[in-house]
């Protein structure tokens, strides 16, 4: 029996990457649900580009919007994304990392899920750095359970590049780690920092540099709740 399960890839103003995840879902030979949440796009909304676009019949396509530019909420993107998600297992990836193709119908169609693991990912790095595998961090498969058995993503750190190992942690309570013998590509690599006096982070796709601001995480006032903004489903 198949594992049903939803891939799942937060978004923001990065069409291109997007228009290659889109001509990737039409390669899988397996049904498939894709999830996308648009963290408020300003200059390429999500919706401008899968709106028309041609989908096969093993595609089942959602996409959700966070209504407000925040500034780096994709832990609430992802949220939201488990909260909405309609299958038991959850499959992140970021919107420039892709998956083979025998990879995902390996996974789906061959592999034996165990609500008892979280399941990781090698990532290749093909942009900005000589080619290497690296354990991955943030793209991992688990089931919705120990997702929200863990809490989800501290929302807390909004606007700032902190919180994936912090969740990963707590949901290695609940599962162990289970490495898959495959890798991701990842089509954008790593971004440099620079550090500056705002309140957001801001992204220079084109140069390879993340502006990020300067905090101290001791100075950030804590909060429990989750999914802290408006949104909308569009497709």
């Amino acid at each position: 029996m198949s594992n049903k399960l939803t891939l799942i890839h937060t978004y923001y103003d990065e069409p291109e990457l997007l228009k290659k995840q889109i001509a990737r879902w039409n390669l899988f030979p397996t049904p498939i649900d894709v999830l996308i949440v648009d963290d408020a796009s300003q200059k390429y909304p999500a919706y401008d580009i899968l709106k028309d676009v041609s989908l096969n019949e093993g595609v089942r396509l959602s996409l959700y919007r966070v209504k407000e530019d925040i500034g780096f909420n994709s832990h609430g993107a992802r949220n939201l994304a488990a909260k909405v998600a309609e299958t038991e297992w959850l499959f992140f990836t970021d919107i420039d990392h892709f998956v083979g193709i025998t990879a995902l119908t390996h996974i789906v169609e061959n592999m034996t899920l165990d609500k008892e693991k979280l399941y990781y990912f090698k990532w290749r790095v093909l942009r900005n750095y000589p080619v290497e595998e690296c354990e991955s961090v943030n793209q991992y498969i688990v089931h919705k359970d120990v997702f929200w058995k863990a809490g989800g993503y501290n929302e807390s750190w909004t606007t700032i590049h902190v919180g994936d190992r912090e969740f990963i942690n707590k949901m290695r309570q609940f599962v162990t780690d289970h490495a898959l013998n495959m890798t991701l590509h990842d089509h954008r690599g790593a971004r440099k920092i620079q550090y500056h006096d705002g309140d957001r982070i801001i992204y220079d796709n084109e140069n390879g540099i993340m502006h990020h601001p300067k905090h101290r995480k001791e100075d950030i006032t804590q909060i429990t709740t989750k999914i802290n903004f408006d949104w909308e489903q569009l497709l």
